[in-house]
């Protein structure tokens, strides 16, 4: 297992924020969904993060991060974390969860 599917797994099974976390497939790819929404995907040996555009943004200017680009697709606001830039994943989990949470109640 790597660093990647050993960091999606222990979060998979969690609670944040008071919603069930859950996976499906996204793309043929592993990924977390909180309410109702994909907000994290394991790809290859690193994770994928659905953001908002600031963090987004933020995100880009760091080494080792890029704009995921599935099957010559690319995602807005998805960003590509490498293994190099595994501290910096528990922080952009939780900022892709409460950019999920956040839409999902401005939905409403």
């Amino acid at each position: 297992m790597n660093s990647a599917e050993a960091f999606f797994d222990n979060v998979r099974s969690g609670l944040l924020h008071g919603e069930e976390v859950s996976e499906r497939k996204f793309f043929g790819f592993r990924s977390l969904v909180i309410c109702g929404k994909n907000f994290v995907i394991l790809f290859e040996n690193s994770l994928v993060f659905k953001l908002d555009e600031n963090s987004a943004k933020d995100a880009l200017a760091l080494r080792g991060s890029s704009r995921w680009n599935p099957y010559g697709q690319q995602k807005k606001n998805w960003i590509q974390f490498s293994k190099s830039r595994s501290a910096s994943w528990n922080s952009y989990f939780s900022k892709a969860a409460e950019s999920v949470i956040w839409s999902k109640g401005r939905e409403k």
